[in-house]
C-alpha cells in the first residue's frame, strides 16, 4: 500500500549540507519550508544554533546540516514504516505459516529417521563389514556424531519453531483481529525524534501546533499521492508513552 510512496526526491548522500533548498527546486522537500518556518522564528520552538545542541546533536548536525538531517530521517522512517503496514503484515503472515509448516514437516522427517535402529539395517550392515579395526572405529564414531546432529537440529528446530510462532501470534493474534497500526506510532516517533534533535524541545500533542505542520510536511515527501492520515490521536498517545522516559533522543519505538 505505501511502500511506492517512500522515496525521497534525492538521495541524503548527495545533499549539500549547507544547501538552503528553495521552493520548486530540484532539492527542495515540503518539510523545508517549515524547517524555515522555524529557523525564522523568534520565541521557542526555533531552530537551536549548533551551540546549544547535545554533543550527539552537534555531530549528526556538523555531517548532515538540518535540512540534510530531515533527509536521513525521513527516509529511515519510510524504511520502518514499510515493514509495517497492513500488506507487509499479510506477507509476513503467510511467510511464517510457511515456515512454520516446513519446521513441522522436517521435524517429522527426522522423527521417522531417527527410529530406525541404523546398526541393523541391512544395507548399513553391508558397508560396516570387512573394515579394518581402525576403518570400523571411524566409522562407528562418525556414525554416533551423526545421531548427536540429528538430536541438536531436533533441538534448534524446536527453537526455531517456538520463536516463529511467537511471531506468528504477533502479527497474526490467535483470537482474531488485528495487531494496533503501529506504522504511524512508528513515524510519529521518528519524526517527534527529529523535532527534539532540530529544535531541543519535546513534540507537543496539540492538533494546531507547527509540530503537526511539521509532521505533515514530512509525510508529505513520500510523494504527491501520499493518503491523507489524522495523526492527532497517533501522537498523543507516542508522546503519553514518552513522559516517563528520561531521554527522548535515543531508542525507537517499542
Amino acid at each position: 500500500m505505501y511502500e511506492a510512496h517512500f522515496r525521497l526526491v534525492e538521495d541524503t548522500r548527495d545533499f549539500p549540507k549547507d544547501l538552503v533548498p528553495e521552493y520548486g527546486s530540484k532539492w527542495w522537500l515540503p518539510i523545508d519550508e517549515v524547517i524555515k518556518k522555524i529557523a525564522s522564528r523568534n520565541r521557542p520552538p526555533k531552530l537551536r544554533p549548533k551551540t546549544e545542541n547535545s554533543r550527539y546533536a552537534l555531530l549528526i548536525w556538523r555531517v548532515f546540516g538540518p535540512y540534510g538531517l530531515a533527509r536521513s530521517h525521513i527516509e529511515m522512517a519510510f524504511s520502518a514504516v514499510a515493514t509495517l503496514t497492513p500488506e507487509r503484515r499479510e506477507m509476513e503472515i503467510e511467510e511464517a505459516q510457511r515456515f512454520l509448516e516446513n519446521c513441522e514437516e522436517l521435524r517429522r522427517a527426522l522423527a521417522e529417521f531417527s527410529t530406525i535402529e541404523i546398526q541393523s539395517f541391512v544395507y548399513f550392515n553391508s558397508i560396516m563389514r570387512n573394515l579394518s579395526k581402525e576403518e570400523f572405529g571411524f566409522r562407528m564414531r562418525f556414525t554416533y556424531d551423526f545421531f548427536d546432529c540429528l538430536a541438536n537440529l531436533d533441538s534448534y528446530l524446536d527453537h526455531f519453531e517456538r520463536w516463529s510462532g511467537e511471531r506468528y501470534d504477533e502479527i497474526s493474534p490467535p483470537q482474531g483481529g488485528k495487531p494496533k497500526s503501529e506504522w504511524r506510532h512508528e513515524f510519529v516517533f521518528r519524526m517527534s525524534h527529529l523535532w527534539f534533535l532540530l529544535t531541543g524541545d519535546n513534540a507537543p500533542s496539540g492538533p494546531n501546533t507547527i509540530f503537526m505542520e511539521f509532521l505533515e510536511a514530512a509525510w508529505a515527501c513520500g510523494g504527491d499521492d501520499m493518503p491523507d492520515v489524522a495523526w492527532e490521536a497517533t501522537v498523543r498517545a507516542v508522546n503519553s508513552r514518552r513522559q516517563d522516559k528520561d531521554d527522548v533522543t535515543t531508542g525507537s519505538y517499542d
